[in-house]
């Protein structure tokens, strides 16, 4: 399974990414962005943007499930 990795993501893609999704917080945006673009750990991105743990993984888990359709779909 396709899967979005720490750091290596342009922040272009996370944005076409998000807008295929419901989620709009600022803050949870921001820690995923900062997790997934600028290589911060998962711990300090959804601190720094206090952002819950448990909502931070939720989101990360809807991005790359979205992800993993998208490659599909690439593949077709």
């Amino acid at each position: 399974m396709s899967r979005l990795i720490q750091g290596r993501e342009s922040e272009a893609k996370i944005e076409l990414l998000l807008a295929l999704t419901r989620i709009v917080s600022v803050n949870k945006i921001d820690a995923l962005k900062m997790h997934l673009v600028k290589g911060y750990s998962t711990t300090m991105a959804y601190e720094l943007c206090d952002v819950k743990q448990q909502n931070f993984h939720s989101c990360l888990e809807t991005l790359n499930k979205v992800y993993a359709i998208h490659e599909q779909l690439t593949e077709l």
